[in-house]
């Protein structure tokens, strides 16, 4: 592959890291030019790229994970070859052809390092009003025909989707109903490859109070797990009190928690009914975050469990660190680390292909949920630029002058964390999200 540099750099970011959770270990680099981006990476395989504008039309040569995928579906196109992506109002239009295989993707590089099956592909998307309708479609040796429509109204959310998946038949469909801005309540069900799941989930909050009922029954690889909560919330100022019940494989949690949200700190404190202690305790700033959590979370075949996580992640101007540690059943201990460093070049014209403005002032802000663990894939919208949490769940946006930091507006439709999210509070340094799916 011939890539040809037609400016001087604007900005060169360099990342690396291991990790057993991943079983990974590599890096990249990243070159942003006038219109142009550049990447290569390795660790396993090895991935390059060379994205540009070019007579109105969007050109990627290489390896290509872009994010266009169809609502519900969870499907995304990896190419190994060409892409041309046209966007007008309202539509997106866009070609491939190539290897097509299995990406790999973690916090400090990417490749395609399994594409190895030629395939063509189309993609589209068209809005109008509250309508939306997608399809992608790639004929290779493992087929992808999918298409959705989703209504986005201000009471009533709707999608569905159907079609074919690496070759196998998929399907699912999701309601949002919020008849006022205090009740929510969400229902989906989803039959994609080996996992089939169906959930339902009820949120009221009214004034200090917050009610939460859920459901949800999923089969993986032909077993099936189900489980219940229900919780009720209480909140004075900076002071939460909320009673969790958790039901599944017929065994029974009960958990009482205090959260105390400050500016810097998110504390959480949680004891169930079996005696076990839990919480969460998170620290930040610009410059750092330190976390540990001990919660109970919902794993595919298990069930309600407990897992331990700790993580440090620091920013310091141009340079930032991450890692993180979990502590899984089965007294698994597995961890991610990363470091990554920006280079910052001479500015000749403004770069359009990055969703970063290249500058040396920094606007940084952090996306987490209510027991302070960090969001990875939430786009934020500020001023006129789109950026996304990273798996820190700290975004930023750079500029070349100094302005007033405008607040932040999260775009959950341009998102790319999957299931459905609920901005619980937003500020210029922290935007907290509630997942209701």
């Amino acid at each position: 592959m011939m890539i040809t540099v037609r400016a001087l750099g604007q900005a060169v970011h360099l990342s690396g890291g291991e990790s057993t959770l991943l079983n990974a270990a590599g890096g990249g680099a990243t070159i942003y030019l006038n219109n142009q981006q550049l990447y290569l990476g390795g660790g396993r395989g090895v991935g390059a790229s060379d994205q540009f504008k070019f007579d109105g039309l969007d050109w990627n040569l290489g390896d290509s994970n872009f994010s266009f995928a169809v609502d519900g579906a969870g499907t995304t196109v990896f190419n190994r070859g060409i892409q041309i992506t046209k966007k007008t109002n309202g539509e997106t239009f866009g070609a491939f052809a190539g290897l097509a295989g299995i990406s790999y993707q973690v916090p400090f590089f990417s490749s395609l390092y399994e594409a190895r099956y030629p395939g063509v592909g189309f993609f589209f998307q068209k809005r109008r009003k509250d309508w939306k309708w997608s399809s992608l479609d790639l004929v290779s040796r493992q087929k992808t025909l999918v298409q959705s429509v989703s209504y986005n109204g201000h009471v009533l959310k709707v999608f569905g989707f159907g079609g074919i998946v690496q070759n196998s038949w998929q399907f699912g469909a999701t309601i949002l109903f919020r008849p006022t801005k205090d009740l929510s309540l969400v229902a989906a069900d989803v039959s994609q490859l080996n996992l089939k799941n169906e959930n339902v989930t009820a949120t009221l909050t009214k004034g200090k109070i917050d009610l939460r009922a859920g459901f949800i029954e999923d089969t993986y690889e032909g077993r099936k797990n189900a489980g219940e909560n229900a919780g009720i919330g209480l909140r004075h100022g900076w002071l939460t009190v909320r009673s969790d019940w958790y039901d599944s494989n017929h065994q029974q949690q009960i958990a009482e928690s205090l959260i105390e949200n400050t500016r810097n700190w998110s504390l959480t404190e949680t004891i169930s009914n079996t005696n076990q202690f839990g919480g969460s305790i998170v620290y930040h700033n610009n410059s750092v975050q330190l976390s540990l959590s001990h919660s109970i979370v919902f794993l595919p075949t298990q069930g309600y469990q407990q897992v331990i996580s700790a993580g440090i992640a620091l920013h310091v101007h141009d340079s930032g660190m991450n890692t993180s540690a979990y502590l899984l059943p089965g007294n698994k201990l597995k961890y991610t680390t990363s470091a990554d460093q920006w280079l910052q070049g001479p500015y000749e014209g403004r770069d359009s292909q990055s969703h970063q403005s290249i500058g040396n002032n920094v606007i940084q802000g952090m996306v987490v949920k209510e027991d302070g663990s960090p969001i990875e894939g939430i786009a934020i919208q500020i001023g006129k630029s789109l950026v996304y949490s990273n798996s820190a769940g700290v975004f930023e946006l750079r500029t070349r002058k100094k302005q007033k930091q405008e607040l932040p507006v999260v775009d959950l439709e341009e998102s790319l964390a999957p299931g459905n999210w609920q901005v619980v509070s937003c500020t210029l340094e922290k935007i907290i999200l509630r997942q209701i799916q």
